[in-house]
């Protein structure tokens, strides 16, 4: 129970933070210097040395601001929304078997993902990063997928008719 009341309290802190952190945050990466320097002037300062604080949202907050926050949030829950949404409409029609069995095990996978950046650090480890990114270019590949059958379908009503026309 301890670890968990220093990871609030290092929220508290986190949170304390964020109005300095303004529109363009901290920087990238910089966490780990500027956490200190608000931990040391809080009523609720946690000990230790804090690499990371255990809540990615936040952290990412603080280092990009709301502008930047804002661009991540849509490039990551817009890749899910955009892999749902393309499954939905078309995977029984128009995709392969293997797209179909694919594009489910992804979308859980980065749903779980940004359940555990709640309560922790995934989008801080880079084995895990290499990952998200993949599955997140196959979210948002998966709205092509669509059109390059209709390309091929296309292509071939055109082969007819040129084979008609001669």
């Amino acid at each position: 129970m301890r670890k968990l009341s220093r990871r609030w309290q290092a929220c508290h802190v986190a949170l304390a933070a964020l109005p300095h952190a303004g529109l363009f945050g901290f920087g990238p990466g910089t966490f780990r210097v500027v956490f200190p320097t608000y931990n040391i002037g809080s009523v609720n300062q946690v000990p230790g040395t804090w690499r990371f604080l255990h809540e990615d949202y936040l952290q990412t907050l603080m280092e990009w601001g709301w502008m930047g926050s804002t661009v991540w949030a849509l490039l990551f829950f817009g890749a899910i929304t955009i892999g749902i949404r393309s499954y939905n409409k078309h995977a029984r029609r128009d995709w392969t078997p293997r797209r179909r069995v694919l594009q489910p095990l992804v979308i859980i996978a980065l749903v779980g993902v940004a359940l555990h950046a709640l309560i922790d650090f995934p989008f801080q480890i880079e084995s895990i990063q290499l990952y998200v990114a993949t599955y997140l270019g196959v979210c948002w590949g998966s709205s092509l997928w669509r059109q390059k059958s209709e390309v091929r379908s296309r292509r071939s009503d055109m082969s007819d008719i040129s084979i008609t026309l001669h």
